[in-house]
């Protein structure tokens, strides 16, 4: 009984102790698994026109995207700085990153990233547990390009490494030439004038296996002004193609009368590949200043017309031009009185006189010949007996007319008579 009391306890703890150690190897595959998709690191090649999935964490870290150098432009849909869409960004200007929050869970967005002077297009979604917990973007744009070595990409704190190596060159060639047994430097004395200032490429140096290239520039202002310029907008043509920077060591000012250095690079191609660019190539620079960008044009609103305006002239020529039009329509108004009241009265005088049953006929005037002068009578108008007897009268007038009396002195006077009656 006593073994038995005292293996029972033994036993109780064996199970208990196995328990333990079998909980503790069941939740390390599970922390590894949280710590794993907690820390998840995602790569992507820059290339225009592909649209690029990240999924955002929420409310267990930041999501941080990290581009080869510093970025021009942000914009974003339901993305803002203050939390009050369903994502969070925090960056700062001129800055190569930035970092994301989800704010909402399956939330959805859209983040528009300008970068040397191209535009790619990040769709955003929510997701813990695909969540990246940093983005890195590289190659394409000429700003990353893989090494000779195949060793990776060039990363942005490389770049100003070597840009402060082309700095102090000629100090690193004697002390640690082993240093820069791989780069090659060019003297250049080229000039490119613009409205308001002058560009001077001094040197031009090569790190063959970073595939960059660092360009030593003299900016002059001889103006009275200050000109201030984009200091990420440096460009490189050669041949017939034009390469963009990867990074720059320049300050975005030129004060009057001065004269500023800057420093940019140049990593492999647009494409993301090796560009293998020699030093001494006829390169042309360009750059963006502030006054080279188109002023918006502004929109004058139209005038109102139902408010006067409120210059004098043209209110003393608003009033002329309603008293012209008082008067011609006070004009119009008399006119068209005048003209209802002699219609009325025509009208009531319709009214008043009877018509006749019979229409009296308009008797034309006789010229009736008094002493040799005329004189205008209405004749009356005949009956039908006077028409006959004036008819035959009409007849016996033309008879007498065409009647030739002979000369009686021809005949003896008794037989004119007898002649005459003959001849009737």
């Amino acid at each position: 009984m006593f073994m038995g009391k005292k293996l029972i306890p033994c036993v109780s703890v064996a199970a208990a102790v196995f328990a333990a150690a079998a909980a503790v190897s069941a939740e390390e595959p599970a922390n590894e698994k949280k710590i794993l998709n907690m820390n998840q690191f995602k790569e992507y090649t820059l290339a225009q026109g592909e649209i690029y999935k990240v999924f955002v964490k929420k409310d267990d870290g930041a999501t941080t995207v990290t581009f080869p150098s510093a970025i021009s432009k942000i914009a974003g849909v339901n993305v803002s700085t203050d939390g009050s869409t369903d994502f969070q960004i925090s960056a700062q200007p001129g800055g190569y990153y930035f970092n994301l929050v989800a704010l909402r869970e399956g939330a959805t967005g859209t983040l528009t990233v300008v970068f040397n002077r191209k535009t790619y297009i990040l769709y955003l979604v929510q997701n813990n547990e695909k969540a990246f917990a940093a983005v890195n973007f590289i190659g394409g744009s000429g700003s990353g390009g893989a090494s000779a070595g195949g060793g990776g990409a060039v990363t942005p704190a490389r770049l100003l490494s070597l840009i402060d190596m082309a700095k102090a060159y000629d100090v690193l060639s004697k002390r640690y030439p082993t240093e820069l047994r791989d780069s090659t430097r060019f003297a250049k004395k080229a000039t490119f004038q613009f409205e308001k200032f002058q560009m001077d490429l001094l040197e031009v140096i090569r790190f063959n296996h970073e595939d960059t290239l660092v360009f030593k520039l003299l900016l002059r202002n001889d103006t009275d002004e200050e000109i201030l310029y984009d200091k990420f907008s440096f460009s490189v043509q050669a041949g017939n193609r034009t390469y963009y920077m990867s990074a720059a060591d320049a300050t975005g000012v030129m004060p009057p009368k001065s004269s500023t250095y800057a420093f940019f690079t140049i990593t492999g191609t647009p494409e993301g590949c090796r560009n293998n660019l020699a030093a001494d190539n006829e390169f042309r620079i360009g750059v963006t200043a502030q006054y080279m960008d188109p002023q918006p044009v502004a929109v004058e609103p139209e005038p109102n017309l139902e408010e006067p305006s409120s210059i004098p002239e043209a209110d003393e020529k608003v009033k002329k031009i309603e008293a012209e039009f008082d008067k011609r329509l006070s004009t119009l108004l008399d006119s068209m009185e005048k003209t209802l009241a002699r219609i009325e009265s025509q009208e009531a005088a319709i009214q008043v006189e009877q018509p006749e049953e019979a229409a009296l006929q308009v008797e034309e005037p006789t010229a009736v010949v008094v002493n040799g002068s005329v004189s205008q009578e209405p004749e009356e108008q005949p009956s039908a007996a006077e028409a006959d007897a004036g008819e035959v009268e009409k007849q016996l007038t033309e008879v007498q007319d065409n009647v030739s009396w002979w000369d009686f002195s021809e005949f003896p006077d008794n037989l004119a008579f007898l002649v005459n009656w003959m001849k009737f």
